[in-house]
């Protein structure tokens, strides 16, 4: 049975690829979205730029829960991380496709 919810959210792990000495290390970034109508995605139609980007991404995730330090202490999960987060410009493409993959259903082709 189909369940309209008010406020929806999902949980996605985002593999983001972190820059590395001689090339990259994946690492998983658990990323808590809200599912946007589409009255709200008409809204945050540029893309292109890193203000369109960073507007869409603030429109749609709600928070990232498991961040941790250098120590491996968790992150208080608040603007001060979603600020942090989205200045790694290598975070911003896999968050905003790891959204678009969820919202359309498509699946990656090998």
């Amino acid at each position: 049975m189909f369940k309209l919810k008010k406020n929806a959210t999902f949980l996605h792990d985002v593999p983001v690829q972190w820059p590395i000495d001689d090339g990259f290390e994946e690492v998983t970034l658990k990323t808590r979205y809200r599912v946007l109508d589409a009255e709200t995605l008409r809204m945050h139609d540029d893309l292109m730029s890193e203000q369109g980007q960073n507007a869409f991404l603030r429109a749609a995730i709600v928070g990232f829960p498991a961040v941790i330090d250098d120590d491996g202490q968790p992150v208080p999960d608040d603007a001060a991380l979603f600020d942090r987060i989205l200045g790694l410009t290598f975070c911003r493409v896999p968050l905003l496709r790891t959204y678009q993959t969820a919202m359309t259903g498509a699946r990656a082709k090998n």
